[in-house]
Formats: structure tokens, C-alpha cells, sequence
């Protein structure tokens, strides 16, 4: 027997459930592993989806034309890097990720929006260069925003934590802001359409104003959510100090859709706010938009910038007007009258060439006619189909993540942003958009954390 008693203790020893002190050691080991891998996990998935947004960031801080870019930009290496290195964290790995089966329908309806869009320029006809070269660049960005989408998947796994990302934003949306303010005060360009009064529309001759307009607000929204589940007051000055330069950069692009947008946000994150009962997170809300709102009043009041500032949306210039609404509201009435003369448009699209010259001479400003306008009904189901999942995802994820959880909270306030962006991007040059992907990307990865807590729970 002293034997078999000797040999038990060593194992209970060597399991920690001998020496308690022993066992806490061992629990708090593996605590501290599964902390460090969740937060590189984090980490990479918070890099690719920084990486979507890499063009506005290159673009700014150089001073270089986004739509003149060529294949080897500095914006495509940063996205290259970013899939580098997530394929070597996989690869690192000892287990293979595990693919959601569900992935497979948001991957087939964006192959199935590229395969549209292929067809379409493999019969381009007119001898376009710029559009001919804007659609090849289109069709790259597209199929890198997939192989980032499932990326990101097969990375995160299940992150529970978001604070790596909201803060990752915060910052990055601060820096945009920075070199937004900069581009506004120092920018310059040939075309006069880019300045209101002598300011540039930040962003004009390097990206887009509009763009630009809505990656703050996402920035914003990244530091709002923080700002809510925040405890340390040093920390909470500092995000609040950060909304409020992001905010100001904002305004700097005078960009009315993206103005609209972040009021949208607002009432809507308001409105599920309350209905979550969350009212302490309302009231915090309300008295920092509220504390923000009186300081940039008295900072444009002292500049004598209110004319300035909202010169775009008083449309008091039949100039601003005409490129604002006329050209916006002359798409819908053209396509129309390409599907009047022959029904076989709505099926097949007008082609690209056709799609480019509808109202602004450019580009389709509708990211939800566009698909329909350009490539016919297949492409547009897809996108509507990715729209509503989208929807589906971050309410699923609100129901899941448990009431007046922090997952809860973050899911309430990116969904709103994406309810605004929704109405944003109904004035955008809509090109295959990257903030449009984002939330799509955003919104499954949200409801997968959430769901997968409720099935660890259970």
C-alpha cells in the first residue's frame, strides 16, 4: 500500500490537486496563455481590418493621387503585408482554423459580385484608359477584400475581447483626422469644386472627401464605444479629447452624407440604448456629444467659420446644388431611361462604359445601384443578400452577447454606425467600398464571438 500512496501523491503533485497553491499556479499559467494568444489574435485580426482602410492613411500622408495609384502602390504592399502576415500566424499555428460553414454564402455572393463585374470589362468596348484601369484596380480590391474577410475569420476564432480594436480605431482615426485638418489648411489642387472658400475639402486630390468623411466617423464610433465601458478617468479624457479632433477633422472634408451619417448614428445607437435599458451608458453618451458639441461651437464661432462649415449643406450655391442632389437624383431618371428602352438592362446592367457617363461623368455616386446599374440583377441580389445578413449579423449579436455585456454595447454602436453609413453610401462614389465591406466583415465577427459565448455558457 505505501507504495501505491507514494505514487499517488507524486501525480497529484505533478496534476497541481495535492498542493492548492500548486493548483492556482497551474490555473493561472494557463489563464496567462490563453490571454496571450487571444490578444495576438486580436491583434491580427484588428490589422487586416486597418489594412482595408490603408489607401486613405497612404494617400493623405503622401500627398499621392489614390485614383492615379498604380499596381505597386505602397497601399497594395500594406495589404499584402497584412495577408503575409496572418498566413504565417496560420501557418504557425498547431491547429487548422476552423472555416464556419455559413462563410462559404457571404464568399460565394462576393465571387459571384466579381465574376459580374469580370464579365463586364472582359466586353469593355470604349478605349477608356482611366475607366478601363479604375475597373482592373476595382476587381484587385475586390478580391483582396475577400481574401481579407476570410482571413479574418480562419484569425479570429473567437475574440472576446474588442478592446485591441476600439482602441486600434481610436488611434487611427486620430491620425486621419490630423492629416485631414492638414489637408484642409495646406492641400491644394487645380480644380475649384474642391475648395469652399479657401479651404480644401480635406481629402480632395489625394482620396475622397466623403471617404475620408466616413472613416472618421467609424474612428469616432471606435472611441465612443470605449468611452462608454471606459473606468479610467485619464483614459476616458483622452478618447473624449479624440472624438472631438476626429469630429473637427470631419468637418474639415465637408462632406453633407457623412454629416447625415453621424447624426443617423446617434438616434439609432440612442434609441437601442434605451431599449437595451442601458440609460447610465445614454446619459454618458448625451453629456459628452453634448460637452463637444458647445466646444467646437465656440472654437467656429471664434474663427468665424459657421458659413464655412456648413456652406454645403445650406445648398445656397446652384453649383454645390447641381453636383449634390441634381447629379445624384439625374442617375436614377438615366437608368431608368437605359432600362425604358430596353428591359434587358435591369438583367445584364448598361455595361461599365454606360454606368460611368450616368449624371456625374465619373462614377455611379449609389453603392446600391451600382451593382444592379453595372452588372444586372445577379450581382445586385448578391449585395443586397450581403446587406441583410449584415443586418442579421449585429442584431443576432445584440441578442447574444447577453444584456449590459461590453460585447453587447460594442455591437449596438457599430451597427448604427452601419444603419448611418447605409444612408451615406447612397451619395458615394460607389466603387467597390471598403467601409461597406468593413461592416460586413465587422458584423460576422461580432455575432460569431457572441453566439460562440452563449454555446460556451450553455
Amino acid at each position: 500500500m505505501a507504495p501505491r500512496r507514494f505514487h499517488t501523491k507524486r501525480r497529484e503533485r505533478k496534476e497541481g490537486r495535492g498542493d492548492p497553491s500548486l493548483r492556482h499556479s497551474v490555473k493561472l499559467n494557463l489563464g496567462s496563455v490563453s490571454a496571450i494568444v487571444a490578444t495576438k489574435m486580436n491583434a491580427m485580426c484588428t490589422l487586416l481590418l486597418l489594412s482595408l482602410f490603408s489607401a486613405y492613411a497612404v494617400g493623405l500622408l503622401t500627398g499621392s493621387n489614390m485614383w492615379d495609384s498604380q499596381f505597386a502602390s505602397l497601399d497594395k504592399v500594406i495589404k499584402l503585408a497584412a495577408i503575409a502576415a496572418a498566413g504565417a500566424y496560420l501557418f504557425g499555428r498547431r491547429n487548422a482554423p476552423r472555416i464556419p460553414r455559413d462563410l462559404w454564402l457571404y464568399m460565394c455572393a462576393g465571387l459571384f459580385i466579381f465574376a459580374g463585374f469580370l464579365l463586364q470589362y472582359l466586353g469593355f468596348e470604349q478605349q477608356d484608359g482611366r475607366i478601363l484601369f479604375q475597373v482592373e484596380k476595382e476587381l484587385i480590391r475586390l478580391a483582396t477584400i475577400l481574401a481579407l474577410f476570410f482571413l479574418c475569420v480562419a484569425v479570429a476564432r473567437d475574440c472576446r475581447n474588442y478592446s485591441v480594436f476600439l482602441y486600434s480605431f481610436s488611434a487611427f482615426g486620430l491620425v486621419i483626422a490630423l492629416l485631414a485638418i492638414n489637408s484642409a489648411l495646406a492641400g491644394e489642387t487645380d480644380q475649384a469644386w474642391d475648395y469652399v472658400d479657401d479651404y480644401l475639402r480635406a481629402g480632395s486630390g489625394t482620396t475622397d472627401a466623403n471617404y475620408i468623411g466616413a472613416v472618421l466617423n467609424i474612428g469616432s464610433l471606435a472611441a465612443i464605444a470605449s468611452l462608454l465601458v471606459e473606468k479610467s478617468r485619464l483614459l476616458s479624457v483622452f478618447l473624449f479629447v479624440g472624438v472631438l479632433v476626429m469630429q473637427a477633422g470631419r468637418f474639415a472634408t465637408f462632406s453633407s452624407g457623412s454629416a447625415v451619417s453621424m447624426v443617423v448614428t446617434v438616434g439609432v445607437v440612442t434609441y437601442l440604448l434605451f431599449k437595451q435599458h442601458r440609460i447610465e451608458a445614454v446619459r454618458k453618451l448625451w453629456i459628452a456629444l453634448a460637452v463637444m458639441a458647445a466646444v467646437l461651437a465656440v472654437v467656429i464661432e471664434g474663427a468665424g467659420l459657421w458659413d464655412t462649415v456648413f456652406y454645403r449643406l445650406q445648398l445656397s450655391d446652384e453649383t454645390v446644388k447641381l453636383s449634390s442632389i441634381d447629379s445624384r437624383l439625374g442617375q436614377y431618371e438615366q437608368y431608368l431611361g437605359y432600362v425604358k428602352e430596353d428591359p434587358g438592362y435591369l438583367f445584364f446592367g448598361i455595361g461599365i462604359t454606360n454606368a460611368y457617363s450616368l449624371s456625374t461623368g465619373k462614377q455611379l455616386h449609389n453603392s446600391f445601384l451600382r451593382p444592379l446599374a453595372v452588372a444586372g440583377f445577379v450581382p445586385f441580389f448578391c449585395f443586397i443578400l450581403l446587406w441583410w445578413r449584415c443586418v442579421r449579423d449585429f442584431q443576432r449579436a445584440i441578442a447574444a452577447s447577453g444584456r449590459h455585456s461590453d460585447l453587447q454595447l460594442v455591437a449596438v454602436v457599430f451597427f448604427s454606425s452601419f444603419i448611418g453609413w447605409s444612408v451615406q453610401a447612397a451619395t458615394l462614389p460607389a466603387d467597390t467600398s471598403t467601409v461597406q465591406w468593413f461592416f460586413f466583415i465587422l458584423g460576422y465577427l461580432l455575432r460569431n464571438s457572441a453566439e460562440s459565448r452563449t454555446a460556451s455558457r450553455n
